[in-house]
């Protein structure tokens, strides 16, 4: 994703991979910021998104998950909860409504390798 460099490049991309440093139990949604995605559109632009997501950094609810860093210190974060099911936009039913196809979860502990500073 390093090389995508321009905004508008991002549509370009059919998965992305990332890693997220939250998850909300209430809503289902991850945690995603400027850090992650490297170029904000990716999140709206990919066809089908891969969200690496360490168990132990789920809260319960939306009101945890405001108190998270991320939203005092990034420019940019959303909470994405995966595809819109379906709308009616023009009188036609479109499926998925907006953003990505698929968002697939995979649960698996951090592994801060030595050398590896943060939690990203």
């Amino acid at each position: 994703m390093e090389d995508v460099g321009e905004w508008s490049n991002a549509r370009q991309i059919d998965v992305a991979v990332v890693r997220s440093p939250l998850g909300v139990a209430e809503t289902g949604s991850v945690l995603l910021s400027e850090e992650e995605l490297l170029v904000n559109t990716i999140g709206f632009f990919a066809h089908d998104i891969i969200v690496q997501l360490d168990p132990k950094v789920i809260v319960p609810d939306i009101h945890a998950a405001y108190r998270h860093p991320y939203f005092r210190e990034i420019a940019y974060a959303v909470l994405m909860t995966g595809p819109s099911g379906s709308t009616d936009i023009g009188g036609k039913t479109v499926h998925p409504a907006q953003g990505v196809m698929t968002l697939t979860m995979i649960y698996g502990p951090r592994n801060n390798h030595a050398g590896e500073e943060g939690t990203k």
